[in-house]
């Protein structure tokens, strides 16, 4: 408090320092801890550690900025182009996993911490829609005629190819 307050120090002086990401993250994965599952916290600090990897520690809170994320040096494009696992940079899809849990930290910083004037917002990755994929005839074929697979996995596939539902329907 002496360097805070400049009534408590001898140069009567005050400093006063901005709150760093370093500082809030811990608070925040503790305050994620009690209302959400334990792997989904877990993903958090995953999410909020790519962050951190990206901006440092060291940065203001109140600096952050929607750019940080999908500026043309933000964080998409660095995940995107991060080495990782014999693959140059990391999916969309990963990606988006990424966004929708730091969307959340942001939110929370603006709506409940209140250390945001205004709240981040940022455009998830479009992934385009998924293909659909079909089995052929051989490929049904194979697992009909595969003995590792237990008769009640068989007479699943058989349903669905009979009836043409999704796997979630009949339930």
């Amino acid at each position: 408090f002496k360097g805070i307050f400049r009534w408590l120090n001898t140069s009567g002086t005050s400093r006063f320092t901005s709150l760093k990401l370093g500082d809030i993250i811990p608070d925040y994965l503790n305050f994620r801890m009690c209302v959400v599952r334990k792997s989904t916290a877990n993903r958090d600090r995953v999410s909020l550690q790519q962050l951190t990897d990206f901006l440092g520690k060291n940065k203001p809170v109140e600096e952050l900025y929607y750019k940080d994320i999908e500026g043309d040096k933000g964080l998409i494009q660095h995940l995107r182009n991060k080495p990782n696992k014999d693959k140059k940079g990391y999916a969309d899809s990963g990606i988006n996993i990424t966004l929708r849990h730091l969307k959340i930290f942001f939110n929370w910083l603006y709506k409940k911490e209140k250390l945001l004037k205004e709240p981040i917002e940022f455009k998830m990755i479009v992934e385009g829609e998924q293909p659909f994929y079909y089995f052929s005839e051989s490929e049904l074929k194979a697992i009909y005629d595969y003995d590792g697979l237990e008769p009640f996995f068989k007479r699943c596939f058989y349903f669905y190819e009979q009836t043409g539902m999704r796997a979630s329907e009949p339930f």
